[in-house]
């Protein structure tokens, strides 16, 4: 995972993550199609990390990638706590997401759907963001005024 201020300077590095394995399991269940997806990563320490918690950001998305476009089906950002020791083995993580369910596309449609997993330090800086800005609240409509030159009768 790069540093937060874009640089790519391999001494900044505080920690970098990869995926080991990753699995799903699909099930037609009312019409909806329902995957569990489990996945498995490690975390090793860089130059600039040590030990402490990090947070994966784990970005998971059903696509369907056809010929006339990709559309997105299904998204979730996954914020997964890992226990860093101070050790030169890393730390390593799993996530089982049970009910990751769409409506079940057509036969021809699910040969074009792809699954991904992948880090998302954006989405969740994004996330981060707007769960720190305070809530907007509209102001409601005045009431309009009664026009008291209208005929009545």
């Amino acid at each position: 995972m790069p540093p937060p201020d874009g640089s790519n300077d391999a001494m900044s590095l505080k920690y970098q993550g990869t995926f080991v394995r990753a699995a799903r399991d699909c099930k037609v269940i009312n019409g909806q199609l329902v995957m569990k997806i489990g996945v498995q990563g490690r975390i090793i320490v860089g130059p600039a990390g040590g030990p402490g918690q990090v947070e994966v950001p784990l970005r998971l998305a059903v696509v369907d990638q056809s010929p006339a476009g990709t559309k997105t089906i299904l998204t979730k950002l996954v914020q997964i706590p890992v226990a860093v020791t101070n050790d030169d083995t890393g730390a390593v993580f799993t996530h089982i997401e049970d009910n990751f369910a769409f409506p079940l596309p057509s036969s021809a449609e699910l040969d074009n759907y792809l699954v991904y997993i992948g880090f998302d330090p954006i989405g969740a800086q994004e996330e981060d963001r707007a769960r720190s800005r305070p809530a907007v609240r509209s102001k409601p409509k005045p009431k309009p005024k009664p026009n008291l030159s209208a005929p009545t009768g």
